[in-house]
């Protein structure tokens, strides 16, 4: 059973109160920022710049050309098109990409 004992809350003042929640309020938005992410002025489709993204090229092959793909890599803000012949690279600097992993082109 609960008692009721006001005199605990009477000794409490109104500005008491305010000065504690307004302080809370100041220390929670504090948190709030302190655990955002800070990217800064890197790209998009980059954490703080040690994860670099790409897309595999056959992936969406059926679906766009090659120049389609680099246009929407790069709007993604990847650095590379993967598993793209050498005859295609050409196309990848036009857009500002690259290719780490190419196939071997037997011709």
């Amino acid at each position: 059973m609960l008692s009721n004992n006001s005199n605990s809350t009477q000794n409490i003042s109104r500005r008491t109160l305010l000065r504690g929640t307004v302080t809370g309020l100041a220390g929670a938005g504090l948190l709030t920022q302190a655990s955002k992410p800070r990217l800064g002025k890197k790209r998009a489709g980059s954490i703080r710049g040690r994860i670099k993204q790409s897309v595999v090229s056959w992936c969406f092959a059926n679906h766009w050309s090659l120049e389609e793909t680099c246009m929407h890599a790069k709007n993604l803000g990847c650095g590379s098109v993967e598993l793209v012949s050498p005859k295609h690279w050409e196309t990848l600097k036009k857009h500002g990409l690259t290719c780490a992993i190419s196939p071997i082109d037997v011709e």
